[in-house]
Parts: C-alpha cells; structure tokens; sequence
C-alpha cells in the first residue's frame, strides 16, 4: 500500500493533510521508510481484532517511529540511546509544537511502553489514536517544507 493509501486506511482526513502533495508523499515515502513504517503502525492500530494492548503497542510505534525521524532531523543521535526515549519524544514534540495535553500522553505512552506493562496505559485508545494520526501527519508536513 502506497503512503497516501496507508494514511487514509488509517483515518487520516483530507484536511489534516492540506498542503502535502502527493509529490511530498511519494519522496517521503522512499526516502524516510520510518515514516511509511509509521502509517503501517498507525493502520494496525484501527483493526479491533487486536487486543487492546497490541493497538496501544501500535500507537506508540507509530509515534516513535516519527519522533526518531524528526530527532535525527534536529541532528538528536539515536545511536547509544535506551529505546524508548523520553528524550526523542520530547524532540520531535517541541518540533511539532504540541499542546501541553499531547506532551503529557506521549510522555505516558513513553513511560508505559519503556515499562513493558502487560496492562494498557491509562490513556482512551481513540486519543492516543488521534495523537498518533496528528504526530504522523505533522512529521510528514515537516519534511515536505523542508523539501520545499
């Protein structure tokens, strides 16, 4: 499934993704494959088959695959670095200029995927969804200004 396709069958609107163009999508696509990789997580994440606990686990993949690509981006070495990171999360957060109320879920999500609970977090999946979608396209708006 093409990027565009991907983020769509996620349940990404039209309107979040304004200004990108399927150029953007397409480059960004072979270029950044964390990103691709993001969408997929964040795909998965809609199907109801799945526990609870692996859709949350899908969210947050989602989300960190995204904040590594921007990290990097902002010259953040992911390399010697205990994944998760508090510290990437929070990097790819002030690049995307989140609510306090979105730093503190990805702070949660973080802390509870570093701890490998068998429980969820204490999160609405259908929030921690909408965040993921809002990190996702927001990484990909990054980049294609960066293109230009």
């Amino acid at each position: 499934m093409s990027l565009s396709t991907t983020l769509i069958a996620a349940g990404v609107d039209r309107t979040l993704m304004r200004g990108i163009t399927s150029e953007h999508l397409c480059e960004i696509e072979h270029r950044r494959p964390r990103i691709a990789a993001s969408a997929e997580f964040l795909h998965s994440a809609l199907n109801a088959t799945l526990s609870p606990h692996t859709r949350m686990r899908c969210i947050f993949e989602s989300i960190y695959l995204s904040s590594c690509e921007l990290s990097e981006a902002q010259n953040l070495s992911l390399e010697r670095v205990a994944h998760p990171s508090i510290n990437i999360v929070s990097a790819a957060a002030t690049v995307l200029d989140l609510t306090c109320s979105d730093i503190l879920e990805l702070r949660a999500l973080t802390e509870w995927a570093a701890s490998n609970s068998p429980f969820t977090p204490q999160l609405k999946l259908e929030d921690a969804c909408t965040l993921a979608r809002v990190v996702v396209v927001n990484t990909i708006r990054f980049f294609a200004k960066l293109r230009g």
